[in-house]
């Protein structure tokens, strides 16, 4: 909560309140928030094996690939709660991938403006899924015209751009302020809560962090962090992309673009995603590495199979540990 000019209000971003608002009007406290959060994500799920048919042409390498970027992720574990930080992730998740979807689905030019007003939602979700716009655009541009992607593009994200705007402007007095820095914690600290000072220790928890066996028996991770390439491995199949021959530069250009500015930034917070299984930051990316995945593969490799099983194994022992057997809050 954070305490601004004699008022208190909620600094979360305001899209998810938005989804579950129609939910709460009739179940009250009662709200199953997370079954609804749940029907969201495999709405993704589902958009997001459309993608991946799109791209590469593959059914059932793309059904393999959609459950793996799905179940063999930490968007496993968040989907079966919904604190607000879970539907946050979640739900920008579901609106980033419904953007791609539109794009690549959609037959005339007016189509992108469904594809950004979605996209527009992301940033009600997780503020800097903004980093997501140019690659919209860039997608746009290999559809259509570019004046057509700017006119449809820009007009679609205007009604999120112009709520999201207002909505901060009337608590905090700035379009683009939701409130975590006037949080109640962050004005007891000595330290920034943004910045190039935490980048060392959140590469080490991101990258290099192994789990410990415990005085149980249990494999444990640190609320830190875990190496993202032990706990989410299927995701990264992507990255292959960056070696293909038969992708276009300008295609490696823009998702390198995208992927470094989106983790640079989740990487300055001196939360790291404190409170999870993994890597929870991880799941921002996970629409952009649908796409690279996308791009790279055209047919199903015998190891994909054994990589996704491993990856979601890992992601039900990651679950049932943090919400059973963690001492994390």
């Amino acid at each position: 909560m954070v305490k601004y000019h004699g008022a208190v209000f909620n600094s979360f971003p305001p899209a998810p309140s938005l989804i579950e608002f129609p939910f709460v009007v009739f179940c009250g406290r009662l709200t199953p928030n997370n079954v609804v959060q749940l029907v969201f994500i495999w709405l993704a799920m589902i958009m997001a094996y459309f993608i991946l048919e799109k791209l590469t042409g593959n059914r059932f390498l793309s059904y393999v690939a959609s459950v793996g970027f799905f179940w063999g992720s930490n968007i496993l574990y968040l989907s079966l709660r919904a604190p607000v930080w879970h539907q946050g992730h979640l739900y920008g998740v579901f609106f980033v991938v419904a953007a791609f979807f539109i794009v690549l689905y959609g037959h005339k030019p007016l189509s992108l403006l469904a594809a950004a007003f979605f996209l527009g939602w992301t940033v009600g979700c997780r503020p800097l899924n903004v980093l997501y716009v140019p690659l919209l655009f860039y997608m746009g541009f290999k559809r259509y015209s570019v004046k057509q992607t700017l006119i449809f593009s820009i007009a679609g994200l205007l009604p999120a751009a112009l709520f999201i705007g207002i909505y901060n402007f009337v608590r905090f007095g700035s379009p683009a302020e939701f409130g975590h820095i006037y949080l109640a914690w962050s004005e007891y600290v000595h330290f920034e809560v943004f910045g190039f000072s935490w980048l060392p220790r959140n590469l080490y928890y991101t990258f290099l962090n192994l789990p410990e066996w415990d005085y149980r028996g249990f494999l444990t991770f640190s609320g830190r962090g875990t190496a993202v390439w032990l706990t989410n491995p299927f995701i990264f199949l992507g990255f292959i992309m960056f070696l293909r021959k038969s992708v276009p530069l300008r295609d490696k250009l823009m998702a390198g673009a995208t992927g470094f500015a989106l983790w640079l930034l989740l990487l300055l917070h001196c939360g790291n995603g404190w409170f999870q299984f993994g890597y929870r930051y991880i799941v921002d990316l996970i629409p952009l590495f649908i796409i690279m995945f996308g791009w790279a593969y055209k047919e199903l490799k015998k190891w994909m199979i054994p990589v996704g099983a491993i990856s979601i194994l890992i992601n039900i022992y990651g679950a049932i540990w943090f919400y059973y057997f963690s001492r994390l809050p």
